[in-house]
C-alpha cells in the first residue's frame, strides 16, 4: 500500500504571520526601607503570638520566624539587613 501525499495535503490560502511580541517587562528595583521613626522598642514590647505581626510592622521587618519560643525579626533593604531577637511571653527585643 502506497500513500499519495499530494492528495492528502493542500496549500494554505493565506500566509501566516507570527504574533507580535509582548512588551518586555522590567521589574523596578526594590526601594530601601525607611528608617525607623524612633529607637527600636527594646524594653517595652511583650511578645505574644497575637502581636507578632504588629511588632514586625513597627520594626519595618518583612519577615519573622518563631523557633522553640524564640522570635527573630528581619528587615532587609538594598544596603543592609537588620535583625532583632526576643522570646515569646517575655519582655524585650535585642538588636543583633
Amino acid at each position: 500500500m502506497t500513500i499519495d501525499f499530494t492528495t492528502q495535503t493542500r496549500p494554505l490560502g493565506t500566509v501566516s504571520v507570527p504574533a507580535p511580541r509582548p512588551p518586555e517587562r522590567r521589574h523596578p528595583a526594590p526601594e530601601p526601607l525607611p528608617p525607623l521613626a524612633g529607637p527600636a522598642p527594646a524594653h517595652d514590647v511583650w511578645l505574644h503570638p497575637g502581636n507578632l505581626v504588629a511588632v514586625s510592622d513597627a520594626l519595618g521587618a518583612q519577615l519573622f520566624a518563631v523557633v522553640d519560643g524564640e522570635v527573630t525579626f528581619t528587615a532587609r533593604s538594598a544596603d543592609r539587613v537588620r535583625r532583632w531577637r526576643g522570646h515569646l511571653d517575655a519582655q524585650g527585643l535585642v538588636e543583633l
